[in-house]
């Protein structure tokens, strides 16, 4: 892993725990991850937060947008979109329109499973939750 990627992992890793106050999407800490993309509050903020985390590591390159769809394009125009994920990659869970509908950090890799640190999860919902949580996710998905 990188010296980038661990550094991301780390920062993901502090804000295990952060969760919503007061309504859906909302809170102190969840504002701050929605401020680093410039939307408000009371918006879905899964890459929110790992715009953040990757603002707090230092990552230059990284599109500060709160739009999965986005960050999909952006990284299929860099030739980052891969099948096989690695320990510090952002993942992107894809939705039935083939079109990612939410995201988070690899943090373990497994035969057929990752572990991830993910906003905007936990739950009845895995894609708009309460807060941010370790995760186990099918890599068929991601």
């Amino acid at each position: 892993m990188t010296h980038v990627a661990t550094r991301s992992v780390d920062y993901a890793r502090s804000q295990v725990g952060v969760t919503e106050r007061g309504s859906n999407n909302y809170g102190p800490q969840v504002k701050e991850y929605l401020a680093a993309v410039g939307i408000p509050e009371g918006n879905p903020w899964c890459l929110a937060l790992v715009a953040w985390v990757m603002r707090e590591s230092g990552v230059k390159d990284w599109p500060m947008t709160g739009d999965t769809w986005a960050l999909e394009d952006w990284a299929r125009a860099k030739g980052l979109i891969r099948t096989q994920p690695s320990v510090g990659d952002v993942f992107l869970l894809m939705g039935v329109n083939d079109r990612p509908v939410h995201t988070g950090f690899v943090t373990a890799v497994y035969v057929d499973s990752i572990s991830s640190i993910e906003g905007n999860t936990g739950g009845p919902s895995d894609t708009d939750g309460d807060g941010v949580y370790a995760k186990t996710r099918p890599i068929g998905a991601c």
